[in-house]
């Protein structure tokens, strides 16, 4: 005679740590679905309903839920994943959860964008070292400081900022430290702010290269721009 009855959940088990599922990369374990069969076997997992973009995979024949594609996995936009799981036995019969995946919202770098080249000429006025800076940041709306450098300082070079908005400017040996909280846009108009000098008379004409990097204060290793 055929099967009877129906397919059903005996357990849902097993988050992997934290650490991992902060910054999961594809191929995440996420949690093992145990399914018992009505009266046949084998027993077979899908998604009843495809998760968002194909952001995780079942395997059909373990139950065991990975991260597909971790490139979707963006707590910004979404920030939880219902994901409506089916066990199936071998005569048909059929059963459905839903499971809740949340995400852990974690500090991303802030981004800073744009280039220049200019031309500082010997006893004439300070030049502005890159006008067309930018700085975003997808998750902090202020940032705490700022660090400018010359790589290949040489004598008598400067780096000059005037205290704007909150934001101060220390110089030594090369490098500006801008210190205070403010926000992204304001930090964005100070780094476009500051300039280069050189107060020799006779200035070695060596191509100076200047790096830029904002912090947001959050958590090491992820605070820092490129």
């Amino acid at each position: 005679s055929g099967p009877s009855g129906r397919g059903h959940f005996t357990n849902v088990s097993g988050f992997v740590d934290a650490d991992t599922m902060i910054l999961p990369t594809t191929g995440t374990y996420v949690l093992q679905i145990s399914g018992s069969p009505g009266n046949t076997s084998p027993v077979d997992y899908s998604f009843r309903v495809q998760p968002m973009a194909d952001a995780f995979s079942v395997n059909p024949t373990t139950g065991q839920i990975t991260v597909a594609n971790s490139a979707l996995l963006d707590f910004e936009n979404t920030p939880s994943f219902a994901l409506n799981v089916k066990v199936t036995d071998g005569g048909g019969l059929s059963d459905t959860a839903v499971m809740t995946v949340n995400l852990t919202n974690v500090n991303e770098n802030p981004v800073l964008a744009g280039t220049s080249t200019v031309t500082f000429t010997e006893d004439q006025a300070a030049v502005v070292v890159n006008s067309g800076i930018t700085v975003t940041d997808v998750d902090s709306p202020t940032l705490t400081g700022a660090t400018i450098a010359i790589t290949n300082v040489q004598a008598s070079d400067s780096l000059n900022f005037v205290t704007q908005n909150g934001i101060t400017g220390s110089f030594v040996s090369g490098t500006l430290t801008l210190s205070g909280t403010a926000s992204g846009a304001n930090y964005q108009t100070a780094l476009q702010s500051i300039t280069f000098s050189n107060s020799s008379q006779n200035p070695n004409t060596t191509a100076r290269s200047v790096t830029f990097q904002v912090n947001d204060g959050g958590a090491v290793g992820t605070n820092l721009s490129n």
